[in-house]
């Protein structure tokens, strides 16, 4: 009897552990869509949102590619429905301090041209936005450890030292800046609307699956 209870004990701390570690690698860089959106003066009820880049950054700035921008087969692709609050999952991604990706709205319902975003994200929860005017696409956002964002005409260069024209501390520690020369121009946020809000996923999940298994190895080798 004692040894059929061991079993169901080490049977279930075992599952609590892939459960566990299975949650680690389903995480999920998540996308919920605004409330409301306006583009060129009309409301916007639904359009296609494609991510068509993402790369996990480092503190000493490597980088891990998970999508290719080059890769156009592999975007991912998701019908959003402005104001319903279904959120998406876009793709699976291990935890970094800072991601980049690209990404572009064609808004459908009604039909307007599609605009184009490139982001980089200190944070873990977020606001992405787009401009009021579709005439204003492919500009760069940046989003600092607090979610703070600035809007930017050219691509900014990471760096561990602020070695730009104009330099954004992401962490507000001075251990990495997203760096930009003097032909970038500094876009005022009035320009920009709520698209959206993201979350990307943090190691909340390394200490039960650690803990996990120091229950499993003493459980299961106890007489």
């Amino acid at each position: 009897m004692h040894r059929t209870k061991r079993i169901f004990n080490c049977f279930g701390i075992t599952l609590l552990l892939l459960l566990a570690c299975s949650h680690v690698r389903a995480d999920m860089i998540r996308l919920v869509p605004p409330i409301s959106l306006n583009i060129d003066g009309q409301n916007i009820n639904e359009g296609i949102f494609t991510l068509s880049s993402l790369s996990g950054i480092e503190l000493d700035l490597s980088e891990t590619e998970i999508l290719s921008l080059t890769n156009t087969a592999d975007d991912i692709v998701h019908t959003a429905i402005i104001g319903s609050g279904v959120g998406h999952d876009l793709l699976p991604i291990g935890s970094f301090p800072i991601i980049t990706f690209t990404y572009s709205f064609d808004a459908t319902v009604p039909d307007l041209p599609a605009i184009i975003s490139n982001v980089i994200s200190a944070s873990k929860l977020f606001t992405i936005s787009l401009p009021f005017s579709s005439s204003t696409s492919d500009f760069f956002e940046i989003i600092d450890v607090n979610g703070n964002a600035s809007f930017h005409s050219t691509a900014a260069v990471l760096d561990n030292v602020a070695s730009g024209f104009t330099n954004i501390d992401l962490f507000g520690d001075q251990s990495v800046f997203a760096t930009f020369g003097a032909t970038d121009v500094q876009m005022p946020p009035v320009n920009f609307q709520d698209h959206g809000t993201v979350t990307v996923p943090t190691p909340n999940s390394a200490w039960l699956s650690v803990f996990g298994l120091l229950l499993l190895t003493r459980k299961c080798t106890k007489d």
